[in-house]
């Protein structure tokens, strides 16, 4: 389950839980950087999608519009995002 982003796909997925950590304003375990990573590989695994650097960037960018559009947690938004095929 480990991946290897870049610094810029980090930074990238950083930036996007911390505008949805601040979007939400909900507090709880998965409005950090590592506990997103683990929440987005289990879900990709889950569905059986390839867990790479690319795909969890991509489902860090999905679940911040989640997350604009209705409010809900980034483990939720996480969840749904990969659950519906939008990342």
């Amino acid at each position: 389950m480990l991946i290897n982003p870049t610094l810029k796909q980090k930074e990238i997925i950083e930036k996007n839980v911390s505008l949805a950590k601040a979007i939400n304003e909900l507090d709880c375990d998965y409005n950090t950087y590592p506990e997103f990573v683990k929440i987005a590989c289990g879900n990709l695994i889950s569905e059986e999608y390839p867990v790479t650097a690319e795909n969890v960037v991509s489902v860090s960018n999905s679940m911040l519009e989640y997350v604009k559009e209705t409010k809900e947690s980034i483990e939720t938004a996480t969840f749904m995002v990969i659950v519906e095929k939008k990342f």
